[in-house]
């Protein structure tokens, strides 16, 4: 409008100035003359007004057409991406007011998102029944009888131009857009509104999948929540009676000359069901630390052969019971690595524990260790059943065991290789499985050596 002003005033200034002209040279101004002149002026006027016309809407849709899909890149709830979408509307001169009505339940549409309308009108705002999918935009004058133009009447026009543009998903309506102008200017663009109703669709869609994620995301924390405190009950109802039943054992153990060979028996079992839920907690508990990041891992040098004769000696006795041969190849030498104790001495009683259940009765387990360039390598080989190439990163997973049709159950919780790998990641090492020179499993474990270079 500002453009087509100064056109004018362009125009009349050049008009006067010839016919000044005129005046000054011939004394007297000739009726034809003025008409040429003022009929040029005025065809130039109108020329140079459309022109400039065309030009302004050819740069407004092109606006248009650009921002839209700059929403997409922010991710936004449903009602954020309408609202800034029919502000950019507004800023490029598609519309001087509008709002986006998303479909609810039953067929019928409400605001969710307006601009150039009263504060708080959406929330009285009545619903509106959905045009059929694919159907065209339709532009009209409206007189402002409708109840969702009436409150724009004196902020637009009395008598805005309207377009009612279905916003159309998966063949499916799913909601609309109103925009009203005082002039009919772009809403005349019909592909125009359709192109736009298309982005807006999909920039609709793509704000309900961020607003499914971020449901589903806080779903996940107040589940990983509760079972935080589910594991922290864990660790007070049933370690508490479980220290009781094993010093009871124990008690009954120290008896030997009044217990029979049955009740010995009896309370071995008792014993070895205490350790074994003992255990189960202690996996879960220590899971749930490193996966909640609590756990961390103070490195420093430590002798790698020191630690797995330490744990050859707890763990020879089960061996010893199922009559199973327990090797050590280990250097004379230390061996040294940048490792933590304490989680180093888990990850190899649990790699034994693992061997010694799935080891047959007579069978052998061989540990190894040594210095492979900038690692300290520690192998744990049983002479079991072996693992299938496809179950071989899956072991590692929580509660997963490996299924043989026809093999009897292994007991275990499903927890101990799982920890294993998180506290050998946790000291910045690598843990994996392979097959066995006897066709068992060969677990291996390679840690940073000491002196090594980064």
């Amino acid at each position: 409008m500002r453009l087509r002003v100064l056109v004018a005033v362009a125009l009349v200034a050049i008009v006067a100035a010839q016919l000044a002209v005129a005046w000054a040279r011939f004394g007297t101004l000739d009726a034809g003359f003025v008409i040429v002149i003022v009929g040029l002026g005025i065809v130039l006027f109108y020329t140079a007004s459309g022109w400039i016309g065309t030009v302004t809407r050819e740069r407004q849709r092109h606006a248009a057409m650009s921002v839209l899909p700059g929403v997409l890149l922010v991710p936004r709830s449903i009602e954020e991406t309408a609202q800034a979408s029919l502000q950019l509307l507004a800023a490029t001169g598609v519309a001087d007011a509008g709002l986006i009505a998303i479909a609810q339940d039953g067929g019928e549409a409400t605001p969710t998102a307006t601009a150039g309308y009263p504060a708080g009108w959406a929330d009285s705002a009545p619903p509106i029944s959905l045009p059929r999918p694919g159907s065209a935009p339709l532009v009209a004058r409206d007189e402002g009888r409708h109840p969702w133009v009436l409150p724009l009447t004196r902020r637009v026009a009395e008598r805005p131009w309207v377009a009612r543009v279905p916003l159309v998903s998966g063949g499916e309506s799913i909601g609309l857009l109103m925009l009203a102008a005082r002039q009919q200017g772009l809403l005349a663009d019909r592909p125009l509104l359709a192109a736009l109703a298309e982005q807006l669709a999909g920039a609709l869609d793509h704000a309900a999948l961020y607003e499914a994620a971020y449901a589903r995301e806080r779903n996940l924390e107040e589940l990983d929540t509760r079972r935080r405190e589910f594991m922290a009950a864990i660790s007070h109802e049933i370690r508490t009676p479980l220290t009781s039943i094993r010093a009871f054992a124990e008690l009954l153990a120290l008896d030997e000359e009044s217990l029979g060979e049955t009740a010995e028996q009896l309370v071995a079992s008792l014993g070895q069901g205490v350790d074994r839920l003992s255990g189960l907690v202690n996996d879960l508990l220590d899971l749930g630390k490193v996966q909640d990041g609590q756990m961390e891992a103070d490195l420093a040098p430590l002798d790698v052969t020191r630690v797995l004769r330490e744990g050859e000696n707890l763990l020879r006795p089960a061996f010893m019971l199922r009559q199973q041969a327990l090797e050590l190849d280990l250097p004379e030498t230390r061996l040294t690595a940048l490792a933590d104790r304490r989680h180093l001495e888990q990850v190899v009683l649990n790699l034994l524990s693992n061997a010694n259940r799935h080891t047959p009765t007579e069978g052998a387990v061989t540990v190894r260790a040594w210095r492979d360039g900038d690692f300290v390598r520690i192998e744990v080989e049983d002479s079991g059943p072996g693992i299938a190439a496809a179950d071989r990163e899956r072991v590692f997973e929580p509660y997963y065991r490996v299924q043989r049709p026809g093999a009897p159950a292994v007991p275990g919780s499903g927890l101990g290789l799982a920890v294993a790998r998180r506290l050998v990641e946790l000291q910045h090492g690598h843990i994996w499985v392979e097959e066995g020179d006897t066709r068992g499993a060969r677990f291996c474990v390679e840690l940073p050596a000491s002196g090594a270079q980064e």
